[in-house]
């Protein structure tokens, strides 16, 4: 092979390079200001992930420091809500549509994962949705003139972490994108059976009210 042979190769050795470099990062460009919309989410649990339940009394005191009988009415309702979360500065433009449907699973492993009897959430990025369980508790309180009554009952608060893969897809490229992120659903629930109600002669020193 002569002299010329070999530049001759080698130069379209280098332009071949440079044209699949340029075409490479063209790619990558129309990759990241692409709008990505979501596709399917797959939930699993991580060494971090599970279920916690705390249970804790409430104590509420209502005081009547008029010289005539109140009425107190106060409510208490059952909840649950969902909140999605991604990492920040992600390099993908993410099109989280607050329309969007997606199936939070029953259960992922042994029954562990359990969120009322609605397992169908808004999608959303680390903005809580929170939604009634129908348990609503209407108590209505006939207070004495210069009296209190202490409302107690025990209030459960579930904590559910779950990890997901979030596949969404390219609105212009078609390219598919599978982020990581964390889901967090808490339940709330008052024991209707725990409640009790104490009516005394009110103290001077409110300071020393249960509660306070």
């Amino acid at each position: 092979m002569n002299m010329k042979s070999s530049i001759f190769i080698l130069s379209a050795a280098a332009l071949l390079f440079t044209a699949c470099n340029k075409s490479s990062d063209e790619d990558e460009r129309a990759r990241l200001n692409d709008t990505y919309h979501l596709d399917t989410v797959e939930f699993f649990l991580d060494e971090k992930d599970g279920l916690s339940v705390t249970e804790r009394p409430r104590i509420r005191p209502f005081e009547n420091w008029g010289n005539v009988a109140l009425i107190a009415d106060f409510q208490d309702v059952d909840t649950i809500s969902s909140a999605f979360y991604f990492e920040e500065n992600l390099p993908y433009k993410l099109a989280i549509d607050v329309a969007k449907k997606i199936q939070i699973p029953q259960s992922l492993e042994n029954g562990i994962l359990r969120m009322g009897e609605e397992s169908t959430w808004t999608f959303r990025n680390g903005d809580p949705e929170e939604r009634l369980t129908g348990s609503f508790y209407d108590h209505s309180l006939n207070i004495p003139a210069k009296h209190q009554t202490i409302v107690s009952h025990t209030k459960k608060i579930s904590t559910i972490k779950a990890s997901f893969n979030a596949s969404f897809v390219g609105e212009k490229t078609g390219e598919k994108v599978v982020v990581q992120g964390n889901w967090e659903g808490r339940e709330i629930e008052h024991d209707p059976e725990s409640y009790s109600f104490s009516t005394d002669t009110i103290i001077e020193n409110i300071d020393s009210l249960p509660g306070r």
